[in-house]
Order: structure tokens, then C-alpha cells, then sequence
């Protein structure tokens, strides 16, 4: 199963902070890496899901799957209802794989691998939950499993990202045309889909992750304020974010 995911400095995760905010993530490394409840839940999620797509397409016998298994239970973020839900994306992508299936037989089913987003991002990299390819088309799935804030598949930079680093991984092998996003979120019964031209994702990319990425690296770049304040954790000693909270107050 997959390891403890590592994070880049400038991380597809963190995407909507560096794309609109280039300093915040060189502001960011000042600050030690902490983990919270809701965070352990997830990667417990992801575990959990991983296996049991493995299981339910036969790639690991019972006994593999109960031994497997067994350390995840033991975890103290485990419950019948999470396991419920990572079975329900487990679930999810396989039917996505067999839709793929009915016109292209020998469509390829990929989980928990690690992206290079060199292309895009300097050092870049990340871990795409699950991605299905066939004729033309490469589906990319997220799984969300937090429940305070809805997230959808359109306009989200994280998951365009893992798509691209999919794309620089198989293009050479599949010819992708079509990129659909898939995001699901099963504590907020949301299942949200979007669809990207792979030539116009390309291009995005290259015009607008690229070219600030490049800035943000250097640390470079102007601070702004907004919504992708939220989990930055540098906005305790950003003037920026302290100029905008005391206007909304005032």
C-alpha cells in the first residue's frame, strides 16, 4: 500500500494559494509541517481504499487483503462508517473502469502513484489517488474525504495538476484527447465531474501553472489576499491577510 505522501513546496494541494499568492509557499516552508485529525482521517481513507480496490479486483488474496487490513483497523480514526465510505470510492472507480471497458476492453486502471509535475513545477511532484485510461480518454479521480468545505471538479487546480502529471506519464503511450475530473466526496454526498479538451490543458499549464510556478519558486511575485488565506499557514505574519481581515471587519 502507498506510504505517507510527501509534499513539494510548491504542491498541487496547495495549487490555489501559490497560483494566486506566489510568496505564500516559500513563506509557508517557514513553518514546521503539522498534521491534524481530519488529515489523518483522509490518508486512513486513501489506505483503505487503495486496498480495497485491490481486493475487489482480485490483485491480492484474502489472506493478503485480512493482513493488510488488520494495522488499518487498528488505527484510532478507523470506524465501520469510513470504511463504508472508502468502499464506496473503491467501488466508484471500478465502475469507472467498466464503463471504460465497454468500448475500449484493455483500459488501464492506475492507484496511488507518484506524479512528476517537472514539467510544470519546479521539483514538482505529487500522488494521484486513481486514474482510468482508455481510447482517447483519461478519467482522474480524487477522493475527498473531508466534510467541512464542498469541493468541486470544476475550476480546481489540484486536480487539473495530478491530470497533467497523468498525461506526462501515459501520453506517450495512449493518445488522450478527452480529460475528465472526477471528485468524490462521499461525507458531503458530492460526486462532481468536469471535462477538459487535453490540448487546452496543456496549454493552461504551460501559460499559467508554469509561469507561476516559476515565480513562486523564486519567492517572488506579489502577496494577495482571499479565500486561499484559509489554510495558509503563514497568514499569522502575512501583512496582507492582516490588512484584509481588519477592512471585512471595519
Amino acid at each position: 500500500m502507498s506510504e505517507t505522501r510527501a509534499h513539494a513546496i510548491l504542491s498541487a494541494s496547495g495549487a490555489s494559494k501559490w497560483l494566486n499568492c506566489p510568496p505564500s509557499a516559500r513563506l509557508e516552508a517557514q513553518f514546521p509541517d503539522s498534521t491534524s485529525e481530519a488529515a489523518d482521517e483522509g490518508t486512513l481513507a486513501h489506505s483503505l481504499g487503495e486496498l480495497l480496490i485491490a481486493h475487489r479486483r482480485g490483485n491480492v488474496s484474502s489472506k493478503q487483503y485480512r493482513e493488510a487490513l488488520k494495522p488499518l483497523q487498528e488505527n484510532k480514526h478507523y470506524s465501520k462508517l469510513l470504511h463504508e465510505y472508502a468502499d464506496g470510492y473503491a467501488l466508484y472507480v471500478l465502475e469507472t473502469l467498466a464503463a471504460a471497458q465497454v468500448h475500449t476492453p484493455d483500459a488501464a486502471l492506475f492507484t496511488e502513484q507518484r506524479l512528476d509535475l517537472r514539467a510544470y513545477i519546479p521539483d514538482g511532484f505529487g500522488t494521484g489517488d486513481a486514474a482510468v485510461i482508455a481510447d482517447g480518454t483519461l478519467e482522474v479521480i480524487d477522493l475527498k474525504y473531508g466534510k467541512g468545505v464542498l469541493v468541486p471538479a470544476e475550476g480546481n487546480p489540484q486536480l487539473s495538476i495530478y491530470a497533467l502529471g497523468w498525461l506526462e506519464s501515459y501520453s506517450f503511450m495512449y493518445d488522450i484527447k478527452t480529460v475528465r475530473l472526477h471528485i468524490y466526496q462521499p461525507r458531503m454526498n458530492n460526486i462532481s465531474t468536469h471535462v477538459w479538451n487535453a490540448v487546452e490543458l496543456k496549454d493552461w499549464g504551460k501559460k499559467v501553472v508554469a509561469t507561476v510556478a516559476e515565480v513562486a519558486h523564486l519567492g517572488n511575485g506579489y502577496a494577495t489576499a482571499g479565500s486561499w488565506c484559509k489554510f495558509c499557514k503563514a497568514k499569522k505574519v502575512c501583512k496582507v491577510y492582516a490588512e484584509m481581515a481588519v477592512s471585512v471587519v471595519a
